[in-house]
């Protein structure tokens, strides 16, 4: 069996690998549905998100990237001051490699409502992480909406990479208004979501009947609890293997 695995082993449909030291250990990249945040533990257990397939679909989809490190961040109209509180085992070239620099502001002007009182700046952290995916693969690279409480604060710029051709992650955002905050290791950075490329066509009218039917009819039954989910929905797979189990992520299905 070892043998015929060796040889017949399925590639990944998308890989993390850290490329400075070894951060798979204290802030390892988990599937979205491994992290739970204070709102979602806080709502009541008849009033909860996980109610709406759809939003309880999104927040299990993907992988999440973790803050590598406590990243300190003051913002007010003076600039931004943004200070990665690293390990003590990385070496100075190594640190280099994740130092924050300022991204071209007039590219995203007018995208983000940042208040007057905060310099008007887009920072960019690299991250010490490389995506490679398998061939004819992308990936949106999203704010973690629904994993992390910064959006008060920070806004984050979505993208979407080939990562079979190019492999660097950033963090990349924008103070929005005067805080003075820091970002604990482990925190929600970025929703990563792997898909497959393929030519895409669309089509925008009047529905046929045919199609108004199936609007109004596809939910037979709105007694049986969660129909959508148990008998339309088709069920999503995002696995992860790593060396590691972090126990803040252990068993948490």
């Amino acid at each position: 069996m070892k043998l015929f695995d060796k040889f017949f082993k399925k590639e990944p449909t998308i890989k993390f690998k850290s490329h400075i030291g070894d951060f798979s250990i204290c802030s390892p990249v988990v599937e979205s549905w491994k992290i739970k945040s204070e709102w979602m533990k806080n709502q009541k257990p008849e009033n909860k998100f996980t109610i709406c397939p759809g939003m309880l679909d999104y927040h299990m989809t993907g992988y999440i990237i973790c803050a590598h490190t406590d990243i300190a961040i003051k913002a007010n109209k003076s600039g931004v001051v943004i200070i990665p509180r690293h390990s003590v085992g990385l070496t100075q070239f190594e640190k280099s490699l994740t130092k924050p620099s300022p991204f071209q502001y007039k590219l995203v002007e007018g995208m983000v409502p940042i208040n007057d009182n905060v310099a008007k700046n887009v920072y960019k952290i690299p991250l010490p992480w490389s995506i490679f995916t398998k061939p004819g693969y992308s990936a949106y690279v999203l704010p973690p909406l629904m994993h992390s409480q910064l959006s008060d604060k920070i806004f984050v710029y979505p993208g979407v990479v080939d990562y079979d051709q190019f492999h660097d992650v950033s963090f990349v955002f924008s103070a929005i208004k005067e805080c003075e905050i820091i970002i604990p290791t482990g925190t929600p950075l970025l929703q990563v979501i792997p898909f497959k490329r393929e030519k895409i066509t669309a089509e925008c009218g009047k529905s046929t009947e045919s199609e108004r039917d199936k609007h109004y009819f596809s939910l037979a039954s709105r007694e049986i609890k969660n129909y959508y989910r148990k008998f339309l929905s088709e069920r999503k797979s995002f696995k992860m293997k790593c060396p590691y189990e972090h126990p803040q992520y252990k068993d948490k299905k």
